[in-house]
């Protein structure tokens, strides 16, 4: 976390060579100078492979393609209110991190970048969740004055596969592929080209295009929230289902179908969800089980309880606290866990 100039990097393992990677960035310094107009963007490399990438072409400072592609919004992974986004060239489009949490057991960072869209919004706020080795959890609060239709943008260096039924983008780059599955809103409108519009020139003229997919809420609104799980993996495994599951309030999907190899839960206020056996009660939830099935690890925010079953509760809190959690399988022993208060509290933990 380097909090001097608004960037985050969450890795698997930053010493090996197949490290999954994202890195986000909300910053103070703007879109001035060499800044872009990408507050609340992110980047995803998986097993030395660029998946979720920041697009265009560089071909000089300040060219045609510079100003009307490289440097706005929409080539960034960020979102769009009525198809425009942040000033470029503006030292006063500012974004902030405003909170940072990790553990052994994964991360979570939150990005403000209201100021940047210069009233256009009066919130976006931005919270990543990522459980080790390879899964993400990116939840979008967005407000607007007026009714306002919200777009989601994804950059790839090659053509994506959309498929509109499941819900889900998949990026293949040689050996890597991300899967990114939408939760909420309920109606969306997935579209791609591979477009900037105006085309570098000079060098990077015959440069290969990027490709670019724009998820649209179809329902205009003043608030809008996009729930979102992303899964990296080899090319060559097969797509894990993602399943929403039905919740009396809030926001759940299950990763790995009836398997349930892992949940994202996103809470409606202080109401505890229940899903897929996990009775939850907090404000976001991301757990995985690791692929060989030897333990568990999860991200809690805002937790007050956490019950992986019926007959068993993880952990228990009189006040919210934050928590990143592994817990080996055999024996179902707790190997870490890492606890964040902003108060003193009581706090119950099932250490196996």
């Amino acid at each position: 976390h380097q909090a001097d100039i608004g960037w985050v990097g969450m890795h698997s393992d930053l010493s090996d060579p197949d490290d999954i990677m994202l890195l986000f960035k909300s910053s103070p310094m703007g879109s001035f100078n060499h800044s872009h107009a990408d507050q609340n963007h992110f980047v995803i490399y998986g097993y030395g492979e660029p998946l979720v990438i920041d697009s265009g072409y560089y071909d000089w400072y300040g060219s045609p393609h510079d100003v009307n592609w490289t440097r706005q919004t929409k080539a960034h992974n960020c979102v769009l209110v009525n198809g425009e986004g942040q000033p470029i060239f503006d030292i006063t489009a500012k974004g902030s991190i405003t909170d940072y949490f990790a553990g052994p057991a994964g991360a979570y960072t939150v990005g403000d970048a209201t100021p940047a869209y210069k009233g256009k919004l009066s919130k976006f706020e931005r919270h990543v969740s990522y459980v080790r080795p390879d899964t993400f959890l990116i939840v979008d609060e967005l407000t607007a004055a007026n009714p306002s239709t919200f777009t989601w943008c994804c950059h790839a260096l090659d053509q994506m596969q959309i498929n509109e039924e499941e819900r889900r983008i998949t990026i293949t780059q040689g050996d890597a592929a991300a899967d990114i599955c939408f939760a909420a809103p309920g109606g969306l409108r997935f579209t791609q080209d591979d477009e900037f519009g105006t085309d570098p020139q000079a060098r990077y003229a015959s440069k290969p295009k990027q490709w670019h997919a724009y998820v649209e809420a179809t329902e205009r609104a003043t608030t809008q929230r996009f729930v979102t799980l992303i899964h990296v993996r080899r090319a060559n495994e097969p797509v894990q289902s993602v399943l929403p599951a039905e919740v009396r309030s809030g926001t759940a999907l299950m990763l790995g179908g009836s398997s349930a190899t892992g949940a994202a839960l996103v809470a409606d206020g202080d109401v505890p969800v229940e899903a897929g056996g996990l009775l939850y009660h907090g404000k976001q939830l991301l757990t995985r089980q690791l692929v060989d099935g030897s333990a568990t690890l999860c991200i809690g925010i805002g937790l007050r309880r956490l019950d992986l079953s019926a007959a068993e509760t993880l952990i228990r809190s009189d006040q919210p606290v934050d928590v990143a959690i592994w817990r080996d399988t055999e024996g179902q022993r707790l190997r870490d866990a890492t606890l964040r208060l902003d108060t003193t509290a009581t706090v119950s933990l099932a250490c196996g």
